[in-house]
């Protein structure tokens, strides 16, 4: 004997509350990124963005010279050949752009 499982059907009852659903998280979504920007204006204007951005940017710089992938991704300088000194493109310290 087969039987056939129950198809699911976008009835009236079924696609509103699947709308309803999505267009909420939607809207907390976006009222989260809202918040998230005020939360960050707030941090430039009494100054305490700054020294996120200089713990985030240590977090990054940490990884890439410990992980052996990421290092990898580093340059020799073309001029002195120096590979014991490997330059990142985000090394704002020691690499300058012209």
């Amino acid at each position: 004997m087969h039987t056939e499982k129950p198809k699911i059907r976008l009835t009236k009852t079924v696609l509103p509350s699947v709308l309803t659903a999505y267009s909420t998280t939607m809207m907390m979504m976006m009222m989260m990124m809202m918040m998230m920007m005020m939360q960050e204006l707030q941090q430039v204007k009494d100054g305490s963005y700054t020294s996120e951005l200089q713990r985030i940017v240590q977090f990054g710089v940490d990884h890439v010279v410990k992980c052996e992938r990421c290092s990898a991704c580093g340059f020799v300088c073309e001029i002195c050949n120096d590979d014991s000194d490997v330059i990142y493109p985000f090394d704002v310290v020691n690499t300058i752009t012209v």
